[in-house]
């Protein structure tokens, strides 16, 4: 009988033990030992006789009170109890302990504030002990339970009260650690308007507990323009059950909520990661990747009747790997005709493929992208995989033709100087030859001017001279004439065969400083080098920003370099492909590249800003770049290039070639051809054509000879005959 009655006695104190529970809830609690002064200090009671205190008639001065928080002195009723029994009755004064309690009659909203605090408790103490917190509410969540057990977090706090907008503006969104953020508010507008609208102030790395929304509203937080970016996003939704929470997980590019678990009776009810990992694999998802056709990075495979077929290339081989590592499928868009990569617009926007991303058209953008400041406004940048220097294409002009090989063994100032002294020779051998007459007299030949500058002329042709002179004078000065003669022939001679052999270029522009000299267009595409132009140190690059014409279609500069009105400035590798792709003919290119070209860039994928894949592929093209696959992939796509139908018959890159698409200098049948010795057949047809005038000119001139000496004849004849009459 008696273990029957213990057992109803103690369902008897669970039953009232649990009653009590559910009609009080204690919101704050302090501890005192009883004493003397204790009461005769801080506690007046009207039955102080009886040795027991009564709990409706229990008053506290201030000194008491002030230990309260003033948060919570309006809030329920003060209570003074034992603290080794749960009834609220008369107790002995000096047994034992008191306990202050302040008691809430809200029961089912302090069961909800209890079961959040305790949510918020244990995750952040599971997923964030180590992070910065920041905790923001406003007015439906200005809890005191809530706020105390929140405060009670050992982690390093910005507490904030939500009143606006302003309000989320002000907010540190920045941290030195990893980053967490409880955001306890009922009103969606303010945080969707800041989510929405402000694009600075945002942690896209931090993570993020939203609390006090409906599953819909927390659907429009994940589809804002920065909750689509942010990785960590985890909603709790109240219910109509009392005292339990569903749980919601963002995931991105998935577009849903997917429900992770239930907080109900202080736990979740599965054991789960609220904040996994869920980019290393995205499960299949498609990204869209914008790209466009630019050799050598990507190249495009057309059937027979002009439609795609197929993209390769090195940028397409990089977006491959990362699809198949991170296990996405790709779509490529293209952007629109003549847009390529994009311009900044009047009105603060882009077109191309940069608008595309900052649309959020497009996930990431390949095609051979330069790393620049001014894009980075626009997009972000993952570590490069490559660099490209910027040149300058030029029309290769022909070589010089094999007639001129004969003037160009000797310089300008070189012939005129020969000249002068052909000039000065004869006057002065005939002047030597006529003047002293003291070693005897000279002949004839050396006296008279004109014979004088033909035998010039006859030793700078290495003719051999039969006349000798006799006068010593005349001897000295034609023996360093000779000296003078032979060495200037013969360096003429062996210098005059190399000319006649090797393919002599024109002059040209090599330098930034001659083309700037040179009043050449300088053709781009779009205004990113006008750009880079205008920021350069040097001032001759500044200089062409003048000159600059940007196109939009690249076929048009091409007319123009073909043409000699314009230069092509582009990354050498792309000139290099063209010029053996598009301007070889057999082995020869009409256009080449400047020896002077500036700023490297380095190569890239455009991302979305702030987006969360940038971090991700990072990592995954290091590990590319460093084992040399990006070198491969390029390699392979050139050998399938000119395997290709599109490429076949047109000039080829060996592997290890690295720039150079110039033919020889030398040809390589080095007989002499009609080509070589055309400049002889010139002089020949030259002195021909000179022949015949002299002729006819003594021709002309020997008939009027004739006439006036017929003339003459007549005259002496008819003046001898009048002197006999």
């Amino acid at each position: 009988m008696r273990p029957r009655r213990m057992e109803y006695i103690l369902l008897f104190k669970i039953l009232f033990t649990t009653s009590l529970s559910m009609r009080t809830n204690v919101i704050f609690q302090k501890d005192y030992e009883v004493t003397d002064e204790l009461l005769d200090t801080h506690v007046s009671c009207s039955d102080k006789k009886n040795n027991s205190l009564m709990k409706d008639k229990i008053l506290f001065n201030d000194e008491l009170r002030q230990e309260i928080p003033v948060s919570l002195q309006e809030k329920g009723n003060l209570f003074l109890k034992r603290n080794r029994r749960g009834v609220f009755k008369e107790a002995p004064i000096k047994v034992g302990a008191l306990r202050i309690q302040l008691l809430n009659s809200d029961n089912t909203s302090l069961s909800d504030s209890r079961m959040l605090a305790n949510f918020l408790l244990t995750s952040v103490s599971s997923t964030m002990a180590k992070c910065d917190l920041l905790i923001a509410f406003d007015k439906t969540f200005n809890d005191p339970l809530l706020l105390s057990v929140l405060s009670s977090l050992p982690n390093t706090k910005q507490v904030i009260f939500l009143t606006g907008l302003n309000d989320l503006r002000s907010l540190l969104w920045d941290s030195g650690q990893c980053r967490g953020y409880i955001f306890m508010v009922s009103d969606l507008n303010p945080l969707l308007n800041f989510l929405n609208n402000f694009t600075v102030e945002w942690d896209y790395q931090g993570r993020y507990i939203i609390c006090g929304l409906s599953l819909q509203e927390l659907s429009q937080i994940a589809k804002s323009s920065k909750g689509m970016k942010t990785q960590h996003l985890i909603g709790a939704v109240k219910v109509d059950s009392p005292s339990t929470w569903y749980i919601y997980r963002s995931r991105l590019y998935f577009q849903e909520q997917r429900r992770v678990g239930v907080w109900r009776r202080n736990k979740l009810s599965s054991e789960t990661n609220l904040f996994p990992d869920e980019l290393s694999n995205l499960r299949g998802i498609k990204l869209m990747a914008s790209t466009f056709k630019w050799e050598p990075n990507v190249f495009y495979s057309l059937m027979q009747n002009g439609s795609l077929l197929d993209r390769y290339g090195v940028d397409i081989e990089v977006s491959r790997t990362l699809a198949k590592f991170f296990n996405f499928s790709l779509e490529f868009i293209e952007p629109p005709a003549g847009q390529l990569w994009g311009d900044k617009q009047i009105d603060g926007s882009w077109n191309g493929m940069m608008g595309q991303l900052t649309r959020g058209e497009a996930d990431f953008g390949i095609a051979s992208i330069y790393v620049s400041l001014a894009r980075a406004e626009a997009v972000h940048y993952t570590v490069p995989y490559d660099s490209r220097m910027s040149c300058f294409m030029i029309r290769r002009d022909p070589p010089v033709p094999k007639w001129r090989a004969l003037t160009l063994p000797f310089e300008l100032k070189t012939w005129m100087a020969i000249v002068g002294g052909i000039m000065i020779s004869g006057p002065a051998i005939s002047l030597f030859a006529s003047s002293s007459q003291q070693s005897g007299s000279e002949i004839p030949a050396f006296r008279l001017l004109w014979n004088a500058y033909f035998y010039s002329l006859g030793l700078h042709f290495r003719h051999t001279q039969y006349q000798l002179p006799l006068k010593d004078v005349t001897k000295v000065i034609l023996l360093f004439f000779w000296i003078y003669t032979m060495v200037l022939t013969i360096f003429y001679s062996t210098s005059l065969m190399a000319y006649m052999i090797v393919n002599i270029p024109p002059p040209s522009i090599e330098t930034i400083e001659g083309l700037y000299k040179s009043g050449l267009e300088v053709a781009g595409l779009g205004f990113f080098y006008k750009n880079a132009l205008a920021s350069a140190s040097d001032p001759h690059l500044q200089s062409l920003v003048k000159t600059y014409k940007g196109h939009s279609v690249v076929d048009t500069i091409f007319q123009e370099v073909h043409r000699g009105k314009s230069v092509f400035l582009q990354n050498r590798e792309y000139i290099e492909f063209i010029a053996a792709s598009k301007f070889t003919t057999k082995g020869v290119t009409s256009v080449r590249i400047m020896k002077e070209c500036f700023a490297p860039f380095s190569i890239a994928m455009a991302v979305q800003k702030h987006s969360p894949l940038k971090t991700k592929f990072d990592k995954v093209i290091g590990w590319l770049q460093q084992s040399g696959l990006i070198r491969q992939f390029f390699l392979r796509s050139l050998m399938m290039t000119w395997s290709s139908k599109e490429y076949s018959g047109q000039g080829q890159l060996e592997q290890g070639q690295e720039s150079g698409y110039t033919e020889s200098e030398m040809d390589k049948n080095t007989a002499l051809s009609l080509n070589h010795l055309q400049g002889l057949f010139f002089i020949e047809a030259f002195g021909l054509l000179l022949s015949i005038i002299v002729f006819l000119f003594e021709l002309k001139l020997g008939r009027v000879t004739e006439r006036a000496m017929t003339v003459l004849k007549r005259e002496e004849h008819f003046h001898i005959i009048s002197k006999r009459l």
